[in-house]
C-alpha cells in the first residue's frame, strides 16, 4: 500500500496550503504567519500507525541504599510477534511484597496476560535470569575455582554453587 500527501493545512488558523501535491511547503502560512502544518496522509495501514500514546510513570516511599519501596507504569507498548499494541500496567511494592503485571490487547480489548504474586516470588525474569557461568579467557580450573594470571597479579574467580 502507497501512501501519499492528501492534503496540508496550517495548524494555528486552518488555511489550505497550494502548490504541488505530494510536497510539504517550507513558507510559513500565508495568513498569519506560522510555522505549524498539519499533513493528511492516505494509505496508511492502520495497524502500523501507533494509537495514542501514553506512559504513565511514578515512584514513591524512598527506601534505604536509593531503591524505591513502590513503583508503577502503565504505557503502551507495541508487541513485534503479534504485529499488535498492547497496554500494560506493572505495580511493584516492596513495602508490602506484591507483583502485579497485567497486558491487554488495545484491539481486541483481551487480558493477554495477568499476574498477581508476592515480590518474593517473582524470580528468574528479566535481569534476574540465571545465566550459566562461563569462566574467564585464559582462566585455568582449580575445583571449581578459576585462576587467571595479568601479568604478576593472580584473580580467583569462585563459580558460585554452579555446575561447570
Amino acid at each position: 500500500m502507497t501512501t501519499s500527501i492528501e492534503s496540508v493545512t496550517c495548524t494555528d488558523c486552518g488555511h489550505e496550503f497550494a502548490g504541488p501535491l505530494g510536497e510539504i511547503p517550507a513558507t510559513p502560512c500565508l495568513a498569519c504567519g506560522s510555522e505549524r502544518k498539519s499533513v493528511v496522509f492516505t494509505g496508511v495501514a492502520d495497524k502500523l500507525s501507533p494509537p495514542p500514546h501514553d506512559r504513565a510513570r511514578g515512584r514513591w516511599d524512598r527506601l534505604a541504599r536509593g531503591r524505591w519501596g513502590k513503583e508503577f507504569i502503565s504505557q503502551t507498548e507495541f508487541h513485534r510477534e503479534t504485529q499488535s499494541w498492547r497496554h500494560v500496567e506493572r505495580v511493584i511494592d516492596r513495602v508490602n511484597d506484591t507483583y502485579f503485571e497485567r497486558i491487554t490487547d488495545l484491539e481486541t480489548r483481551d487480558t493477554v496476560k495477568r499476574v498477581e504474586e508476592p515480590l518474593s516470588e517473582h524470580q528468574g525474569h528479566g535481569s534476574a535470569r540465571r545465566r550459566p557461568f562461563v569462566p574467564p579467557a585464559g582462566a585455568k580450573t582449580l575445583n571449581r575455582r578459576y585462576e587467571v594470571r595479568l601479568g604478576a597479579a593472580r584473580i580467583e574467580v569462585v563459580a558460585c554453587g554452579q555446575d561447570v
